[in-house]
């Protein structure tokens, strides 16, 4: 649960507790003011309690009503395709993805129902709503981040105002002259009696050693013995009931309900009637009632000494006091004490019911919880149990998990057989530890951008059959992904940076690993995997093969060229001596409108190019070019990116027939990945933010150094010895910011302990510690 869904649940409950309060406090206004305080008290407790119930107790989930609409679109034409992915138009820091968490890949429905490709390296389709939603759910995002940050602000201003109080209290006992007059009087040794000139009205205060302090100018003023014995009664009344430790409990309740209004209402009452109960003690002990109210108009403070401290207990505090003075005189009023029956039975069942409804949760949102980041997407139905370490098989079929991150909840053996059919996974993090996903079901899935990463044995006989797997990146230990079912599915642009060990004997019928980053499976793997030979997986001249493999000799189907677009700029690589960079990849991501249209006024292109031997390629798009941006990379140089954008440079936005780029040469950094024991963690994805070229984006200098060294299918893996180096570092004074992401450990976040200096990466001495995610709560989340 994020921290504003947290609080925006705690003040529901808040606000709830205190309404019941006051319509019940008004209810017993014929009861004595003990019983109505300790009522009132009671439920401030609990509105404490309440929320620390709901973050620790395990959840009972409340299964949400199935939407009608989707029902019906589902039972229609069950093989439907999930509704695409949107896009965004501007480079992502939010999250661990790859280059394609800013663009989808826009597919055509088949006679099949099946998702097919309409153009291999066209990938086209509207976007003006999609990135509507997108810049008003960031507006969410940063609205919630301002609440969160007032009311840390103002709990801790309310906090600080406790803890002036408490050293302001220990000051007036320190300088405190012993009273033998109240001694005498109060006959109670377990009582300390001070004067003090510093303090303009009787109060009491403590809790171990508690202490009544009188204005000196009271004691040394006109008034006879019996109104002074009033007065330390009223004091003492307050000891006895032990308000001391009740005023805790409301103040640290009011400092975080600080903006509440009914809480402030509900802490008035309650001081009203505290002193109200105090009185009633004070005349059911004998002291003439006119004598105890004539004492209490003496008592009001006369000075600009001290005179109110939130956690003493004042006699004459000016609050209500003529409506005091009026129950003091009353002689029908009813003063007995708290009916200690009564006010237990209320507590303990109003707390099983406010404990019950904490545990009783319909649903709650996944966090991202990264400075940053977009705004978690809404579940369709959350329904995630841990039991044991493990997340119960439970279906979450056709739910919302788009921009997620699974790895904070997903430990080891976690969501084994869970049901994600349909789902929408774009752009999300499924990290499962060992054995993680086993046997779990995406079928018909969107998928695209989505980090894939598991321990040993994880997604084992797991199925993607049909999925969306666009741009995705695989990652597992030993024997990951071992009989898992790609059948159907769409890997175009998917990077595999796996085990030796894992992908063996995988299922790929009509599987489409058109530009697909294969280099890293063995040959022996990728003969083992298995296809119908009707329908062999497909590849084009842009997927990549490891060396000693053949994909015609095996059986694969190789896709034919698409057809040459009208409008083209031709792109040069070279470095800094202007030599040509041959084998550098270039991405395109295109905003334009079609030549033709076709009812979509604006459509995405985004599509990967590789540099021939003179450093040349070919950027292509058919229509009226409206937003278009390039990063290009090549190991050994520093990413470069370059950008003509009508909204954002409206003065120089004319793409040129041709550009050259030159690539700065990099540098060499690196560090090693550890776990809190010390020990090595092999297998770890490392990205590098480059943290000193926000200001150039969207200037109309190009080219500029891209803002991330290593990202999503260039991440760094580190070897068994926990190490990683990079050489495409930039030179120069520059701050980076080092995140890794590993299945079994906590994501760092690359800021704080984890910051490393620019001498020290580039000594390869940089240590990054992650914390284990292998024991997990039971609780949901």
């Amino acid at each position: 649960m994020s921290i504003l869904s947290f609080l925006g649940l705690a003040t529901l409950q808040c606000s709830a507790l205190m309404a019941v309060a006051l319509i019940t406090e008004k209810a017993l206004r014929n009861k004595s003011a003990a019983v109505r305080h300790g009522l009132l008290v009671s439920f401030m407790a609990l509105a404490a309690v309440c929320p620390l119930c709901t973050i620790s107790l395990p959840a009972l989930r409340v299964l949400p009503a199935k939407d009608k609409a989707s029902a019906k679109s589902t039972s229609a034409d069950p093989e439907l395709a999930v509704p695409l992915q949107t896009a965004s138009l501007e480079r992502s820091d939010a999250s661990f993805t790859t280059l394609t968490n800013q663009v989808a890949q826009p597919l055509t429905t088949g006679r099949n129902g099946n998702a097919e490709i309409r153009d291999k390296q066209d990938y086209s389709y509207s976007v003006e709503s999609q990135a509507a939603g997108l810049r008003s759910d960031q507006t969410i995002a940063d609205i919630g981040s301002w609440c969160v940050l007032i009311w840390a602000l103002g709990a801790t201003l309310m906090l600080l105002r406790i803890l002036l109080s408490l050293l302001s209290l220990r000051t007036i006992r320190m300088l405190g002259q012993p009273d033998p007059r109240s001694e005498s009087l109060a006959k109670r040794p377990d009582v300390r009696f001070l004067t003090s000139e510093i303090v303009a009205t009787p109060l009491s205060f403590g809790v171990i050693k508690p202490c009544v302090v009188v204005p000196r100018s009271l004691v040394e003023g006109d008034i006879d013995n019996e109104q002074v014995k009033g007065i330390l009664l009223h004091e003492l009344a307050h000891i006895d009931r032990s308000d001391a430790i009740w005023q805790w409990v409301v103040l640290l309740t009011q400092s975080l309900h600080w903006f509440n209004p009914l809480v402030w209402i509900v802490c008035l009452k309650i001081e009203f009637e505290r002193e109200v109960a105090c009185d009633d003690l004070v005349v059911r002990a004998g002291i003439a009632p006119r004598k105890y109210a004539q004492a209490l108009v003496e008592a009001l403070p006369k000075s600009s000494a001290v005179t109110r401290q939130c956690l003493a207990l004042s006699l004459s505090s000016t609050l209500q006091i003529s409506a005091r003075i009026r129950s003091i005189l009353n002689g029908s009023k009813n003063r007995s004490g708290g009916n200690r029956s009564l006010l237990a039975i209320g507590a303990i069942t109003t707390g099983i019911a406010i404990v019950g409804v904490s545990i009783l949760r319909a649903r709650e949102p996944l966090s991202i919880l990264k400075a940053g980041a977009l705004p978690e997407a809404p579940i369709a139905n959350p329904q995630v149990q841990e039991q044991n370490g493990q997340v119960a098989p439970t279906p979450y079929r056709n739910a919302d998990f788009a921009g997620a991150k699974l790895s904070r909840v997903a430990g080891r053996e976690a969501f084994i057989q869970a049901d994600f059919n349909r789902a929408r996974l774009t752009n999300a993090i499924l990290s499962g530890g060992d054995k993680g996903f086993q046997r779990a079901s995406f079928a018909g899935a969107d998928a695209s951008g989505t980090l894939l990463l598991g321990g040993d044995r994880a997604f084992q006989n797991a199925s993607f059959k049909n999925a969306r797997l666009s741009g995705a990146v695989f990652s597992a230990g030993q024997a990951g992904f071992y009989q898992a079912i790609f059948d159907g599915a769409k890997l175009e642009r998917a990077t595999f940076r796996c085990s030796p060990t894992a992908l063996v004997d995988m299922s790929v019928s009509g599987t489409n690993f058109d530009m697909a980053d294969l280099s890293r499976v063995s040959p022996d793997v990728l003969r083992s995997w298995k296809f119908a030979a009707e329908e062999p997986p497909s590849y084009s001249s842009l997927t990549v093969f490891p060396a000693g493999f053949s994909a015609l000799a095996n059986g694969w189907h190789k896709l034919s060229a698409s057809v040459e677009e009208e409008n083209t700029m031709e792109l040069v690589i070279n470095d800094e001596n202007n030599q040509a960079i041959p084998n550098a990849r270039v991405f395109q991501n295109h905003v334009f409108k079609a030549a033709k249209p076709d009812g979509r006024p604006t459509r995405i292109k985004n599509c990967f190019y590789t540099t021939d031997e003179e450093g040349r390629t070919s950027i292509t798009w058919h229509g009226e070019s409206v937003d278009l941006r390039i990063w290009v990379h090549k190991e050994g140089f520093q990413s470069q990116h370059a950008m003509w954008a009508v909204d954002i440079q409206p003065g120089d936005h004319a793409i040129p027939a041709e550009f050259t780029m030159q690539l700065p040469q990099g540098t060499t950094i690196g560090g090693i990945v550890q776990d809190e024991q010390g020990k090595p963690v092999p297998g770890a994805f490392v990205e590098i933010k480059n943290l000193s070229v926000f200001g150039t984006f969207g200037a109309t200098d190009r080219p500029v150094p891209n803002n991330w060294v290593a990202e999503g299918a260039d991440a760094i893996l580190t070897d068994d010895a926990g190490r990683w180096r990079t050489n495409n570092s930039p030179a120069g004074e520059v701050e980076l910011q080092v995140r890794v992401s590993h299945a079994q450990f906590a994501t760092n976040e690359g800021t704080g302990e984890d910051e490393h200096s620019l001498n020290v990466l580039r000594t390869e001495s940089a240590i990054t510690t992650l914390k284990s995610l292998n024991v997990t709560k039971e609780r949901a989340f």
